[in-house]
């Protein structure tokens, strides 16, 4: 007699913060059971709602759910300002298709974390930061400070490094890359921006090896790259032990 495997046919629950989106709605009452789920968001790895992802994939459903927030929270007062910065709207449209744009109150704090505030703090535009699919970290800024961003998590370290690993591996040469989250935005996520200068971050880098080159967006951020790499710890020499040796070949 085979085994017979049995699967709850109603899933998880649909995320709080997908109630009253009634896309989402949809998409979750339509797949009827989870593997049919699971297979969706597969499909529509690009174009799901964080939340949907992470029940399906496991992830942070946490963390996708702030992220989807923020991107609900895009209102057409923050659309028109990014336009009027020089941000295509078509741009800022498939942005928000892809739940890669959002906006939220939040609260900056001292220590390079921001945190959701409901009353107070400062309207911040958020970037979802990706290790390969998988959202991993937000990154929150303000379009008047464009040069400080702030981390939810502190564990994503490159943005775009989905679309550069991609590239990396077709053989593209020059990879754009760009000082600050916002320079990377409005140049519509092409190439890469570091968002935590340490020794992952180099290595990552120095991982692309001689074959790429990185094309900065100013002769000031291609110093600091250079500084950033020539900083990292020099490899120790590696010799062997000689009176080992010398007892090797006494045995033999």
């Amino acid at each position: 007699m085979g085994v017979r495997l049995r699967f709850d046919t109603s899933g998880p629950a649909l995320p709080d913060s997908l109630k009253g989106d009634h896309m989402a709605e949809s998409i979750w009452a339509g797949t009827f059971d989870f593997l049919k789920f699971y297979a969706w968001c597969e499909a529509h790895e690009d174009d799901a709602p964080w939340s949907l992802k992470a029940a399906a994939f496991d992830w942070d459903r946490e963390l996708a759910a702030e992220m989807d927030r923020a991107t609900f929270g895009m209102k057409f007062t923050a659309i028109t300002a990014l336009r009027d910065m020089g941000m295509d709207v078509g741009q800022i449209l498939r942005w928000q298709s892809l739940y890669a744009l959002g906006r939220m109150r939040v609260e900056f704090g001292r220590d390079g974390f921001w945190n959701p505030i409901d009353v107070g703090g400062a309207p911040a535009l958020i970037l979802p930061v990706l290790d390969g699919p998988m959202l991993v970290d937000m990154v929150a800024f303000s379009p008047l400070s464009p040069d400080q961003w702030y981390l939810r998590r502190g564990d994503g370290r490159v943005l775009g490094s989905g679309t550069g690993q991609a590239d990396w591996e077709t053989g593209v040469e020059d990879i754009p890359i760009f000082a600050t989250p916002f320079d990377w935005m409005m140049a519509g996520g092409e190439g890469i921006c570091i968002l935590t200068w340490d020794e992952r971050a180099i290595r990552d880098l120095m991982f692309l090896g001689g074959k790429v080159r990185l094309m900065a967006d100013s002769h000031e951020l291609r110093e600091h790259i250079e500084q950033q790499i020539k900083a990292v710890p020099v490899l120790p020499e590696v010799g062997v032990q000689t009176a080992h040796i010398m007892t090797l070949e006494a045995a033999e």
